[in-house]
């Protein structure tokens, strides 16, 4: 006799970690970053997994929706890990020889309220582990965000960022400013004689820099992390 009830459903189900693609994509992903220095383009990617660029941009799209990459619109080789299930075991004392030699350690700062003792040890609150090759680039240090005004690039309160200090940048980065003895993480927008800084967070308006005001460069994001929470 027949059953009657709820029809059956066709179809894949969905994962709730990753899939073996995903995770060749995510090794991919950071083994060019470490091989090279900086993320790989969509046709990088694709040319390394044997996949049409159609296929990579399909991969990596997951991979944000899931919470482990970044990707900002528009912008080329803005790809960024921001959670890695193949180091995250190495934040423990069970880092293994090999990884030692690809990761080092930066300073993990406190909250931001001025900027004369941002760099005192007396503000370093922890260490964060980074690729040495990218720490190579110039003086690293990690900050905890605070707000919701950079979520529009999947990157939310309590993700650790990555910044290289540095005092100039270019249009489109995302820069940790000190302006009127306020310090922000925003995305610098220069076009002509304009300057602002622009939330990626439709709620805010953004910040006209006029020509008397004294904005200073303290670095400029570089990367991402965020890691489980149990």
């Amino acid at each position: 006799m027949k059953q009657h009830g709820q029809p059956k459903r066709r179809g894949r189900r969905p994962t709730k970690g990753l899939t073996k693609a995903q995770q060749r994509t995510l090794k991919a992903i950071r083994d060019f970053k470490l091989e090279n220095g900086y993320p790989p383009s969509i046709k990088d990617l694709g040319d390394i997994l044997g996949i049409t660029a159609a296929g990579a941009h399909d991969q990596v799209d997951q991979l944000v929706k899931k919470g482990y990459l970044t990707r900002e619109p528009r912008k080329a080789r803005s790809i960024m890990i921001i959670r890695d299930p193949g180091i995250e075991h190495s934040i423990t004392a069970e880092v293994q020889d090999m990884e030692k030699d690809n990761y080092v350690t930066i300073p993990l700062l406190n909250k931001l309220e001025s900027v004369e003792n941002l760099f005192d040890k007396s503000n370093v609150v922890g260490e964060i582990l980074v690729e040495a090759k990218v720490a190579k680039t110039g003086q690293l240090f990690a900050l905890q965000l605070q707000g919701d005004r950079l979520k529009n690039i999947n990157i939310h309160e309590g993700d650790i960022l990555i910044f290289r200090r540095q005092p100039l940048a270019e249009n489109s980065d995302i820069i940790l400013a000190l302006l009127d003895n306020n310090i922000y993480i925003s995305r610098l927008f220069i076009a002509d004689a304009h300057i602002q800084l622009r939330w990626e967070n439709d709620r805010y308006r953004s910040i006209v820099i006029k020509a008397d005001d004294d904005i200073k460069i303290i670095g400029k994001m570089v990367g991402v992390k965020r890691f489980p929470v149990d």
